[in-house]
């Protein structure tokens, strides 16, 4: 079974329930968690480090609330259903090809670390609000 990558933006709207996608993701994250234990469409979500810190940072300027951002840290560690991947630098190395190569795209370079990792680990579908992985054909979802 594949992995689902799951980028900030749920991570984010997850943790703050005044966020406009809030309940998108609580609904896709219900029907990801049923598929699971039947017949699963993914194994399980898989993210990066650099997803975590992009999320966490994230989350601490917009409320400005340290115990949020500890929210993200603490929702990652106590799920069994992600699995955190580290960028090393074989995966950086190909996040700056991306990065110069789509110089018309306003692509971040943590974006092109998820691609080069998704590219790595034959990820597909990444569970994101960000148009951007479909430039590079990934599938996204909700």
């Amino acid at each position: 079974m594949k992995k689902l990558f799951l980028d900030s933006g749920p991570l984010i709207a997850r943790i703050n329930s005044m966020d406009p996608n809030n309940a998108i993701v609580m609904k896709a994250l219900q029907s990801i968690k049923v598929r699971i234990p039947g017949r699963p469409a993914y194994s399980g979500l898989a993210t990066s480090n650099y997803i975590i810190d992009e999320s966490v940072t994230h989350v601490l300027y917009d409320t400005g609330r340290h115990e949020m951002a500890v929210k993200v840290l603490e929702l990652i560690e106590s799920s069994n259903l992600i699995q955190v991947l580290w960028i090393d630098e074989k995966i950086e190395h190909r996040a700056r090809e991306i990065f110069r190569k789509y110089y018309d795209q306003t692509f971040s370079f943590t974006d092109c670390t998820s691609f080069a990792l998704m590219e790595r680990e034959e990820i597909d579908t990444a569970f994101t609000f960000d148009q951007h992985f479909r430039i590079l054909n990934f599938t996204i979802i909700p």
